[in-house]
């Protein structure tokens, strides 16, 4: 009888929808562990007359900050497609930027995600030429990036001086500076030198997680519009100068916006205070969490309690905070449903029409 060699079955490979699984299972336990460190020394009487502060007045004023928030967004963007030659209803780029950020709050990481629908509105709606409107995007999205980095590395210097605790706070806010330095760095050299950092992120966390199709087409694209974006950059000192003030007014909008919560509930926060929590809210949006979940309120927490005020106030800033996100976010994704929706009926439309004019 002829021996046959009967190997083991090989073992099933860890499929990528089991990768997604494993990482909404580590939100699941991670959000609720940085909710309870967040609320376990708080009184729910105390949280709620903190937010009983709030008036109509102060939540129109927290509206209108927010419009203008927007608008700054999308000012630099609109400068660089005017620069290109494209003229695009402003408001336009306000509701696409809208829709965008709606998916990015959702998809965990440094608030990215949602560019693909930025791109896909220009192509579709105004004619823009893919490669042109996804270079617009990337550079768009890669100033915010350098001024979110150097914004972060001022906060941390601002935090590490600012604070009375000194020892463990101190070490770990001087390593935070030296990493986001060395990766400012290590952007802009790579940048400079015609590479594309952000495709090949995308394109590892696309193979990681086995996700096809409309990926792989994403990260084309964006690798396209990265290498563009380098002749963009390329520009005169003047115009730099306006995407640097654009960044700029879209800072100041968001400290005032920042310390007016806070200035609502009670607690007139000075300039130290307020680049340390707006710092610390940042980096809580660079976790792998969905809108950062739980590691805002942490955050939050943290940084009053090292600087000897009230964490109630900080808590009761988030919950206003995570309210505006909702509303933010319901608007973003209903405007796009409404866009997509009329975009499929009059996909499904033309051939009638075509019909019809034919038999005429």
């Amino acid at each position: 009888m002829t021996n046959m060699n009967i190997s083991p079955p090989a073992c099933s490979p860890w499929r990528p929808s089991q990768r997604i699984l494993a990482v909404c299972l580590f939100s699941l336990l991670v959000i609720p562990g940085l909710y309870w460190l967040a609320f376990r020394n708080v009184a729910t009487d105390s949280l709620f007359s903190a937010i009983a502060c709030w008036e109509i007045p102060d939540l129109a004023a927290l509206v209108v900050l927010n419009v203008l928030i927007l608008q700054a967004m999308c000012f630099r963007w609109a400068l660089i497609l005017k620069r290109w030659g494209h003229r695009i209803p402003f408001f336009r780029l306000v509701f696409y930027r809208l829709g965008a950020n709606a998916v990015s709050y959702l998809t965990p990481g440094p608030q990215f995600g949602g560019e693909p629908l930025q791109v896909h509105w220009l192509v579709h709606s105004h004619g823009v030429a893919p490669d042109a409107a996804g270079a617009s995007v990337v550079v768009d999205r890669l100033l915010e990036l350098m001024a979110n980095l150097c914004f972060l590395v001022l906060a941390g210097v601002v935090l590490m001086f600012g604070t009375s605790h000194r020892s463990l706070l101190q070490i770990g806010t001087m390593t935070l500076i030296g990493l986001l330095c060395l990766g400012l760095a290590v952007f802009c050299r790579a940048v400079s030198s015609g590479r594309t950092p952000l495709a090949r992120i995308a394109r590892f966390g696309a193979e990681r997680f086995g996700i096809q199709g409309w990926a792989s087409s994403a990260v084309q694209l964006l690798e396209r519009g990265e290498r563009q974006a380098l002749s963009i950059l390329h520009v005169p000192a003047r115009v730099l100068g306006l995407y640097g003030a654009c960044s700029g007014i879209q800072w100041l909008l968001m400290l005032s916006e920042l310390w007016f919560i806070y200035h609502v509930m009670g607690v007139s926060l000075i300039p130290l205070q307020l680049m340390g929590l707006m710092g610390a809210s940042r980096l809580a949006f660079l976790l792998p969490l969905p809108g950062g979940l739980g590691a805002l309120e942490a955050s939050q927490v943290m940084v009053l309690t090292a600087m000897g005020l009230d964490p109630v106030a900080g808590l009761a800033a988030c919950l206003i905070m995570r309210a505006r996100d909702l509303c933010l976010i319901g608007v973003g994704a209903l405007e796009t449903m409404c866009r997509l929706m009329r975009s499929q009926t009059r996909v499904l439309l033309n051939p009638v029409r075509h019909d019809l004019n034919g038999s005429q």
